[in-house]
């Protein structure tokens, strides 16, 4: 007796859940690093525009603005460009989910050099997700360059 096989043409339905799933999958994965990458980048942009605000401080302060020193006043939500007697000439609301944290709440940057009065030592700041795991920093010298 001969055996003759017979395939159907089509796919089981195994194997369509076995697709199904690899394809649910790989959709989740991409959509979690795209969240995380995304947030990451909000996050950088946050700092970028903080550390905007202090370049542009230690700038007019160097270039002896007004015949004033230039301070960056920061409180957890909002960082605020002001000259030394508190008038306010830019501001920056840090989006809802973030906030700042740091050893002091006021930068002066000192006329002429730019070297910053409040931290004779470096001061280190953080931009924080409120509720959330991802933060990042940036450390404001002595001489009141910023890295980040």
């Amino acid at each position: 007796m001969i055996f003759q096989h017979q395939f159907e043409k089509g796919f089981s339905i195994l194997e369509i859940l076995i697709i199904l799933s690899l394809s649910t999958a790989l959709v989740i994965s991409g959509t979690l690093t795209f969240s995380k990458v995304k947030r990451s980048e909000e996050l950088f942009s946050t700092t970028l525009h903080i550390v905007n605000l202090l370049e542009k401080a230690r700038a007019k302060s160097i270039a002896n603005e007004k015949d004033r020193a230039w301070k960056v006043v920061i409180i957890i939500d909002r960082a605020s460009l002001q000259d030394e007697y508190g008038n306010l000439l830019e501001s920056y609301q840090l989006p809802e989910a973030y906030s700042i944290q740091g050893p002091t709440n006021e930068i002066i940057f000192k006329k002429i050099d730019g070297f910053v009065q409040e931290c004779p030592s470096n001061c280190l700041f953080e931009v924080r997700e409120v509720s959330g795991n991802l933060y990042h920093q940036f450390n404001i010298l002595n001489s009141g360059a910023v890295e980040y």
